[in-house]
C-alpha cells in the first residue's frame, strides 16, 4: 500500500481511471474490512515482477544515510520495495501492511534477497504501537485516510520515535491530479498543501524536505499519465 501511484517512470503500462474510484473519506476509518481497497491493491501485487519501479523512495535511501541501521517501522509496506531495502542495509525492519497478497510477495523477495523482515497485517490506522522504533517511515499511504486521521497517524509516530530518531513521510499534495480529479471528495483525505508536512514537524530538525512532480501509475481517460506534487520528508526527533 505505501507506494500506491507514486514514482512510476516512462514505459510503464497505465491504469485508466473508471467510473468506480475508491475514496475513503474522513467519516470512514480504513480497515481490515475496507475490501475494495484490500481487493485493489490484492491485484496489484498479484502481478509478476515489482508493481512500482524503481526501488525504493529517494527519501528512504537518504534516511538509510543519516541514521546507523536501528529498529525500524515501515506503515503501509506493501510488496516491500522500502523495507528490503533497508533490511538489506542492516535494519531490523517491521512490515506492516492490510494487503496478504503484497506481504506474502515481501516475503518471498525478503527470502530471494537473504534477509529478515518482521511481518504484520494490519492497516495503518489499525496498527498497535506497542514499542518505539527509531526509524518510521510512511510513504504514499495517507491519501487513503481522512484528513484527521493523517494528522493523528503523525502524531503517533512522533510519540512512538525514540529520541533522535527519525520519521520519514512521503505524501502526495493538493498540488496534483489525485487531489484534482475529485476535489470535494479528496478535501476529506489526507492531501497536505505544499510546504504543510514541514510544518506538521515544528520543533523537529527538518534534514530534508522535497516538493516535487512524479508520475503516476494512473492516466487521465486520453491515456496521458497523471502528475502528482508530492511532499518527502525526513525529520530528526529532538
Amino acid at each position: 500500500m505505501a507506494t500506491a501511484m507514486c514514482e512510476a517512470r516512462q514505459g510503464r503500462i497505465c491504469l485508466r481511471l473508471t467510473a468506480r474510484t475508491i475514496v475513503l473519506s474522513s467519516r470512514k476509518v480504513v480497515t481490515m474490512k475496507d475490501n475494495a481497497l484490500i481487493d485493489y491493491y490484492d491485484r496489484l501485487y498479484s502481478q509478476p515482477g515489482p508493481t512500482f519501479k524503481g526501488g525504493p523512495s529517494d527519501a528512504v535511501i537518504r534516511a538509510a544515510e543519516l541514521i546507523a541501521p536501528c529498529s525500524t517501522l515501515d506503515l503501509g509496506a506493501g510488496e516491500g520495495r522500502n523495507a528490503i531495502y533497508l533490511a538489506r542495509a542492516g535494519f531490523d525492519v517491521t512490515a506492516v501492511d492490510f494487503s496478504e497478497v503484497g506481504l506474502r510477495k515481501l516475503q518471498k523477495e525478503a527470502k530471494a534477497a537473504r534477509v529478515s523482515v518482521r511481518i504484520k497485517k494490519s492497516d495503518v490506522l489499525g496498527f498497535e504501537w506497542d514499542r518505539p522504533f527509531r526509524l518510521i517511515v510512511c510513504a504514499y499511504v495517507m491519501h487513503h485516510i481522512g484528513r484527521a486521521q493523517g494528522l493523528e497517524l503523525i502524531e503517533k509516530m512522533k510519540r512512538s520515535t525514540e529520541r533522535r530518531g527519525l520519521n520519514v513521510i512521503a505524501a502526495f499534495t493538493t498540488e496534483g491530479d489525485f487531489f484534482r480529479k475529485d476535489p470535494v471528495a479528496s478535501a476529506e483525505l489526507f492531501y497536505p498543501k505544499l510546504g504543510e508536512l514541514d510544518q506538521l514537524y515544528s520543533g523537529w530538525e527538518i534534514e530534508w524536505y522535497f516538493e516535487g512532480t512524479t508520475s503516476a501509475r494512473k492516466c487521465h481517460p486520453d491515456g496521458t499519465q497523471m502528475q502528482n506534487v508530492s511532499a518527502r520528508l525526513i525529520a530528526r526527533k529532538p
